[in-house]
């Protein structure tokens, strides 16, 4: 038996130990069951937010779920590939938290120029509707989440 193939087991015994199938797995987390059996077969490596939520599911560490991904050896190839999924992750885990924060600041800015508005006599209508229209030109600024689930 390999290395990969005992990493696998690893993986899959976790799985095994609190009795669910992949497909149970697999819904628990969000992804097919296909991945499941990819990430038990060692071909390819769940993400960092994947790896969270199935330690959750398998009743373990973050910790033990990362060594038993760890100790596989690589795939032919794989390597450069895996070093590129850890790049590709810790990339949007940044652009994550740049879009919150975007999104902050856009929801603070509302909040000042309602609050203006609100304070506005009624009488005083030209700047009443400069304000309306600061206020949506900063709503259609709002920053879509184009990011990929993992």
């Amino acid at each position: 038996m390999t290395e990969q193939d005992r990493c696998a087991d690893s993986l899959r015994s976790l799985r095994q130990k609190v009795q669910l199938s992949q497909a149970e797995v697999a819904r628990a987390i969000g992804v097919s069951q296909q991945s499941v059996a990819s990430w038990e077969s060692g071909v390819t490596v769940p993400s960092v937010e994947r790896r969270e939520k199935l330690s959750l599911v398998l009743a373990c560490s973050p910790e033990r779920i990362d060594e038993v991904l760890v100790r596989r050896p690589p795939v032919e190839g794989s390597s450069k590939l895996r070093a590129e999924i850890v790049e590709r992750d810790r990339q949007i885990s940044e652009l994550r938290g740049q879009l919150a924060q975007a999104d902050e600041m856009l929801r603070l800015e509302r909040e000042k120029v309602r609050a203006l508005l609100s304070r506005l006599p009624p009488e005083d209508a030209a700047y009443k509707r400069a304000l309306e229209a600061a206020d949506a030109q900063i709503q259609q600024m709002q920053v879509p989440n184009a990011l990929p689930n993992d």
